[in-house]
C-alpha cells in the first residue's frame, strides 16, 4: 500500500463485503521514507488487536503493508491473552502468504548537455547499466534518467566535473 488513504479504501471494501463481522482490526506501515505506523483495535480491548498486528508486520520486515483481521463473534470469549494470540497469529499467517516485491527508491535525473558530451555520458550510462527513459535531441541533448537514490550522489559528483552539463534531481 502506497498510502493510508489506499488502506482506508481497502478497509471500507472489506467492511462492505463482511457486513456481519464485529471487528475490523488493522495494522499499517507505510513505505519508506515515512514508515508511518497506524493501527486500530476497532472496539476490542486496548492493544489486544492492532498492536499484535503491527508487531507481526514489523517482525516480517515488510513496509508498505496493510493487514486487516476480520473477526466474527462465535460465542466464545477469548480474554485479553486469547485476543492477542488470535490477532497476532492471523496476521502472521496472512503475511506468510503475501506476495513480496522489492521496491528500490529512485529519483529522476534530468540532464541537458551539448552533443560533444554525448559519447562520454553514454559510456557512463553503459558502465552503470542505466538506460535513459527519455531523450530529446534538439540544439542540445536533453535526457531523463531513473537513478537509484543511493547512486544520486555519485551521479552529481560525476556531472559536476563537466561545467557545460546542466542537471536537476526530482523525487
Amino acid at each position: 500500500m502506497e498510502s493510508f488513504d489506499e488502506a482506508k479504501a481497502f478497509l471500507l471494501k472489506a467492511r462492505e463485503e463482511n457486513h456481519q463481522a464485529r471487528h475490523f482490526c488493522y495494522g499499517y506501515i507505510s513505505p519508506p521514507p515515512d514508515n508511518e505506523v497506524r493501527f486500530s483495535d476497532d472496539g476490542e480491548p486496548a492493544h489486544t488487536a492492532g498492536t499484535p498486528i503491527i508487531h507481526a508486520i514489523q517482525s516480517s520486515d515488510l513496509q508498505g503493508v496493510f493487514v486487516v483481521v476480520i473477526r466474527y463473534f462465535g460465542g466464545t470469549k477469548l480474554g485479553r491473552t486469547g485476543l492477542i494470540n488470535a490477532y497476532k497469529s492471523a496476521a502472521i499467517l496472512a503475511l506468510q502468504d503475501v506476495g513480496r516485491t522489492t521496491i528500490i527508491p529512485t529519483s529522476i535525473l534530468k540532464l541537458e548537455f551539448p552533443y560533444s558530451r554525448m559519447q562520454e555520458i553514454q559510456t557512463h550510462l553503459n558502465r552503470t547499466g542505466i538506460k535513459p527513459i527519455e531523450v530529446e535531441m534538439m540544439t542540445k541533448v536533453k535526457m531523463k534518467l531513473k537513478v537509484e537514490l543511493c547512486e544520486i550522489r555519485n551521479w552529481e559528483d560525476y556531472l559536476q566535473t563537466m561545467p557545460e552539463v546542466i542537471f536537476e534531481v526530482y523525487n
